[in-house]
């Protein structure tokens, strides 16, 4: 799933820099806070999601891992997702009217 956001989002800025928007703004704009947050998120969630075949393909990992803190990894993947919620309700209107000035 990070690697399809990635993508799309590649895309996107690719988009905005062949509509002609100044490059100064596709450097800016082109990738909204939220969705760092959001691939930041997903990117440590696959990290902890990918631990049982870790472990599976690699038992004496379990060992080395232990207490490596997986609740906070936990906590701050979460706190990325609400983080993504948040800034994309309170900024993207604004961040839609930038970009519309710009491709004018």
């Amino acid at each position: 799933m990070g690697a399809l956001l990635m993508n799309q989002m590649s895309y996107y800025v690719a988009s905005l820099a062949r509509a002609g928007v100044p490059a100064w703004a596709v450097t800016l704009l082109g990738w909204q806070p939220w969705a760092i947050a959001r691939v930041a998120a997903f990117a440590t969630l696959g990290v902890l999601l990918a631990e049982p075949l870790l472990f599976r393909l690699f038992p004496g990992a379990r060992e080395r891992l232990k207490g490596a803190g997986r609740a906070a990894y936990v906590m701050a993947a979460m706190s990325g997702i609400l983080t993504d919620w948040f800034l994309k309700s309170a900024l993207a209107p604004l961040w839609g009217h930038w970009l519309r000035a710009l491709l004018r």
